[in-house]
């Protein structure tokens, strides 16, 4: 975390490797793993120095893949080290990465990237974006969020739905920060 004006900015993805992750099947993901198997749950990990499908190289990027066969979900539930403050607001940047062997399949991606707060037991969850991603559009997308109407949450969840087919969903958070607006 860095400070701003005295409150604290968090960098979600720093936070990765400490999220509760699991497919949308509720089958744990575990962070740092890669297995392309047919009964693989997905991958969540990083990647470095990564083209993304804009053509710009990112240095750090949070790899969330669903599962790779069928119809699914990754998620990720990020327990955040401070409460939500009223003047809070989150920026998420997402799209596809281009996978290394495999260099145009980034092309074929569609899936939605979405982030929820949810309450302290998690029985309840507040949509804070939902955006659908193609990557034959060649854009990554930003979502600035005004958090004000949530103070005091302390779990933020990302999610990437896939869709029909989780085929060539290189999905990945190039960034993902909770800072108060200045």
């Amino acid at each position: 975390m860095q400070e701003t004006s005295g409150v604290k900015r968090i960098d979600v993805l720093d936070l990765a490797p400490k999220a509760a992750w699991h497919s949308g099947q509720d089958i744990p993901v575990m962070w740092g793993q890669e297995n392309r198997g047919p009964n693989s749950p997905g991958v969540a990990d990083y990647l470095t120095d990564q083209r993304m499908e804009d053509g710009k190289v990112v240095a750090r990027v949070l790899r969330t893949h669903p599962k790779f066969n069928g119809e699914t979900t990754i998620v990720g539930d990020f327990r955040l080290p401070r409460a939500i403050r009223p003047h809070d607001r989150l920026t998420a940047s997402f799209g596809f990465y281009v996978a290394k062997g495999v260099p145009d399949c980034h092309t074929a991606g569609d899936a939605y990237f979405s982030a929820y707060l949810l309450d302290a037991e998690r029985t309840g969850a507040v949509q804070l974006f939902s955006e659908r991603d193609t990557g034959g559009d060649a854009k990554l997308r930003t979502k600035v969020i005004d958090l004000a109407a949530y103070q005091g949450a302390r779990r933020l969840r990302l999610m990437v739905d896939a869709g029909a087919t989780s085929h060539c969903d290189w999905a990945g958070w190039t960034k993902v920060v909770i800072r108060p607006s200045l």
